[in-house]
């Protein structure tokens, strides 16, 4: 009998390889876990649209949450919370008034960015015309759809650390990688959406992964939250379980073994 009945997975560093690919063994594992009935859900920082080509790499009953909850689909069904037009346009102010060396603002299909960051900017995408990304946005009023996610990457802390000050109290500000911010719409964060959508279900058992510190929140609500072996040093001090691999050895599956038939 299965212990668990409810599987939740970050990305990076977590289900996803240097490579940026998710192993053969993940994969069937977690279809496997499927086919159990056992629901698998990938929540990642990520925008929608990156979210929805690793799910869909593995199987299409994946369920979707993206933007540290901002963005999630069950069953087909969207749910949505983007950065209300005063907040945002505080933070904008904010960013230019700390003089952020990189800013990248996601909405569902769109990117709005201060450069041409390969590893932010998604062309892969951009070529097959799935996302459109505008470049060098130095004006506001250049955006023109809802923001659910705000990347602020700058080698400086003193500039990141006086922008929180300045906009904690309005909109969720964490990090998934050093020298950045992750920020949405106030409130949300990956735990709250994993502790909604597991009262929905009435799951009784749930299991989660992650590796840095956007995963805390989510690792907290489980029965089983697991901070990968390759996880950062902040997140490893702070769950019970550690995963006996990293991601790159299929740490995620060796440790869903454990509680699946």
């Amino acid at each position: 009998m299965n212990k668990i009945d409810a599987v939740f997975l970050d990305l990076d560093g977590t289900l996803l390889n240097s490579k940026k690919v998710v192993s053969q063994k993940n994969k069937q594992v977690l279809m496997h876990c499927m086919n159990s009935g056992i629901d698998v859900y990938i929540v990642s920082g990520r925008p929608i649209f990156y979210v929805d080509q690793i799910a869909d790499s593995i199987d299409q009953r994946c369920s979707r949450v993206a933007f540290n909850g901002a963005v999630y689909k069950i069953n087909g069904e969207a749910f949505k919370t983007n950065i209300d037009i005063v907040s945002l346009k505080k933070l904008w102010d904010s960013i230019q008034k700390n003089s952020i060396q990189k800013y990248y603002l996601k909405g569902v299909d769109t990117v709005y960015c201060s450069d041409d960051d390969v590893r932010f900017t998604y062309e892969d995408l951009e070529n097959e015309g799935k996302i459109k990304v505008y470049r060098n946005i130095e004006s506001f009023d250049r955006i023109q759809t809802d923001i659910y996610k705000v990347l602020l990457v700058d080698e400086d802390d003193d500039r990141l650390n006086a922008l929180k000050q300045e906009c904690d109290a309005f909109v969720s500000i964490t990090s998934s990688h050093v020298k950045s911010f992750d920020i949405m719409a106030n409130h949300i964060n990956k735990g709250d959406v994993v502790k909604k959508i597991c009262k929905e279900h009435q799951y009784k058992s749930t299991i989660a992964f992650g590796d840095d510190m956007n995963d805390i929140s989510m690792l907290e609500v489980v029965d089983y939250g697991y901070a990968m072996k390759n996880a950062s040093k902040y997140l490893l001090g702070k769950t019970k379980y550690m995963t006996e691999y990293t991601n790159e050895e299929d740490g995620v599956a060796e440790a869903i073994l454990k509680y699946v038939d």
